[in-house]
């Protein structure tokens, strides 16, 4: 191996211009905390930041319908409903509002939580085959469900008493269109939450009634964003199965002849509608209002049917908050809190 002395003016030329780079390299490493020295020396940008994180969808509260278990038969409709607004404003995740979806009974549940409480507020009602207008005659049972058959024979024995309107769950949205006023005097629950006449004497004038309505009602179903009605065509259950869509039996006047069956009133005939007694109209007026069809009888949910309503009107998440380049990431399903009452 050969040794090579550098001229003293090429040693000089090098001891100068060694620190001189280091220094440079040393003020850009303080200037950018971030800087990279191996990507820095060959040339190569510093990775980007990771895009937002897509907020969480908006929770979905179930209330199902019928069942085997007893409070689904037996109870207080009224004290239940106190009770599933406490427990549902004790959940952190439901804090800044969420949608909500009743199967048969649990549909007028839900909707007199909105009505009477609200808060956390419900953005989306969904109701499958429910009675919004009651039924006029008890469903069937199966031979095996002794449950259901002891609460038919109870409601049918006497379906406005005392004792029924606070015990049997059925008995409590019972609206019997032959016995109207009977309806109103004794019914704890259906007559409530719809804002039926209740009537008692001006204390101006004690020869005339006066209706009082409750305007809190009104409000609260008018702020939802959507209230989406499913009916059942082949509904044998829900009698009348209009009653899913606001739909009832013609209530006879005293020389009305009795017809069989009786003539259905429609949504938008109804008093409640027309006078706006829950904000019904107010929501129709806006288009808020669907009134959607599935094949089948009650509650046979085909997924053609219950599919397109849930990717509709469930788990909407505001885009405006979302970075546009990051929407096309696959969004998370909606969490899923079903009650259970």
């Amino acid at each position: 191996m050969r040794l090579v002395a550098l001229p003293w003016s090429l040693w000089a030329l090098l001891s100068i211009s060694i620190p001189s780079i280091s220094a440079s390299r040393s003020e850009n490493a303080r200037i950018d905390p971030t800087f990279n020295r191996s990507e820095a020396e060959w040339g190569n940008p510093p990775p980007p930041p990771d895009p937002l994180p897509v907020p969480p969808p908006r929770p979905l509260v179930i209330w199902h319908g019928l069942g085997t278990k007893p409070t689904v038969l037996f109870g207080n409709v009224n004290e239940q409903i106190a009770q599933v607004a406490e427990q549902i404003s004790s959940i952190p995740e439901l804090e800044s509002g969420f949608d909500a979806m009743g199967f048969s009974q649990g549909g007028q549940f839900l909707r007199a939580y909105v009505e009477r409480y609200n808060n956390p507020p419900v953005r989306n009602l969904i109701t499958f085959g429910s009675q919004h207008m009651g039924i006029s005659d008890l469903p069937g049972c199966k031979p095996t469900d002794f449950l259901c058959r002891a609460a038919k024979n109870a409601a049918g024995a006497g379906v406005y008493t005392e004792w029924a309107q606070h015990h049997l769950v059925q008995a409590q949205y019972f609206r019997d269109h032959k016995h109207y006023d009977s309806y109103l005097r004794s019914n704890r629950f259906l007559a409530d939450i719809n804002n039926e006449a209740r009537e008692e004497p001006d204390p101006d004038n004690r020869a005339s009634k006066q209706a009082l309505k409750n305007t809190t009602y009104a409000t609260n179903l008018a702020s939802l964003d959507n209230f989406v009605m499913v009916l059942f065509n082949q509904d044998q259950t829900v009698i009348p199965k209009e009653s899913a869509w606001f739909g009832s039996y013609e209530i006879p006047s005293d020389d009305d002849g009795t017809t069989d069956p009786p003539a259905i009133i429609h949504m938008r005939r109804q008093p409640l509608y027309k006078e706006d007694w829950i904000g019904l109209r107010t929501l129709d007026e806006q288009e808020k209002v669907f009134m959607v069809v599935c094949n089948g009888e009650h509650m046979r949910l085909e997924e053609a049917c219950w599919l397109p309503i849930v990717e509709r009107w469930t788990g909407d998440i505001d885009m405006d908050e979302v970075n546009k380049e990051d929407t096309k990431r696959v969004l998370e399903l909606p969490s899923l809190l079903i009650q259970d009452w």
